[in-house]
C-alpha cells in the first residue's frame, strides 16, 4: 500500500514536530513524504500523484480552527468535483495542534473535539467517495517526554503505513514488520515479547479449530 503525506506547514523546516514525523517513516519506502510550501502547483502532476497511491494524509498545525493558506490552496486548486479516479482510496488527517487535548472536548476551553472541528475534511471526502479515516491529532509536541515521543513515533508509523482497518493478529504482525526497520537495541525486547504472544495467539486458535 502506498501512502502520499501532504505537507501543509508554511515552514516544515523550523516545526520539530514535522521534522521528527519525516524522520519516523523516513524507511517506510511505501510512504511518499510531499512538502508544498515553495512550490509551484503543477494541476496536473499533483492530480497523477493522488491517483498513484491508495492513502492520501493531509499534515498540517491548526490555523484558527483550519489549514493554513497554503493547504487551503493546494485543495481548491487539484481537487474537482469530477475526480472519480480517488473514489476507494482512503483520507486521513495528522493535525498539529498547540494546546493540549483535553481542551478539545465538551465543556473544555475549546468546546468541541478534533473530529467536529476537521468535519470540512470529513466533508471532503465523502463527497468524493473516499474512505475517511479517523483523523490523528497531536497535541503539544514540545512538551513530550521521550517515551510519548516513541509512542508517537509507534502510533504515526502505523496511521500511514498499515492496513486499515486490522484485526489484533495483523496488528501483531504489522508492529513485528515495521520496528524491524527501525530496530534498537532498546526496542528489540518489545518485539521479541510481541512475537511470542503472536505464536500463543496462532497456537490457540489451532486448538479452538481442533475443538470445533
Amino acid at each position: 500500500m502506498k501512502t502520499l503525506v501532504v505537507i501543509g506547514h508554511p515552514k516544515p523546516n523550523e516545526s520539530h514536530v514535522n521534522v521528527f514525523l519525516k524522520e519516523s517513516v523516513a524507511q517506510i519506502e511505501e510512504v511518499i513524504w510531499h512538502v508544498l510550501a515553495n512550490r509551484q502547483i503543477d494541476v496536473e502532476q499533483e492530480r497523477a500523484l493522488l491517483k498513484s497511491v491508495d492513502r492520501i494524509i493531509l499534515q498540517f498545525p491548526i490555523y484558527w480552527y483550519s489549514c493554513p493558506s497554503l493547504l487551503k490552496e493546494w485543495i481548491d486548486t487539484v481537487f474537482s468535483f469530477q475526480m472519480h479516479e480517488l473514489e476507494g482510496k482512503e483520507f486521513g488527517i495528522v493535525a498539529l495542534m498547540g494546546g493540549a487535548q483535553k481542551q478539545y472536548q465538551a465543556g473544555g476551553k475549546e468546546m468541541y473535539t478534533v473530529s467536529e472541528m476537521l468535519r470540512p475534511f470529513e466533508m471532503l471526502a465523502r463527497h468524493l467517495k473516499m474512505t475517511y479515516l479517523p483523523p490523528l491529532s497531536i497535541h503539544q509536541f514540545s512538551y513530550m517526554s521521550e517515551q510519548e515521543k516513541q509512542a508517537l513515533l509507534v502510533e504515526y508509523m502505523h496511521y500511514t503505513s498499515a492496513i486499515y482497518p486490522m484485526t489484533f493478529q495483523e496488528q501483531g504482525k504489522w508492529y513485528v514488520h515495521t520496528l524491524k526497520k527501525i530496530v534498537h537495541e532498546e526496542i528489540q525486547t518489545v518485539i521479541d515479547v510481541i512475537e511470542h504472544n503472536q505464536e500463543e495467539l496462532e497456537e490457540l486458535q489451532e486448538l479452538l479449530k481442533e475443538m470445533m
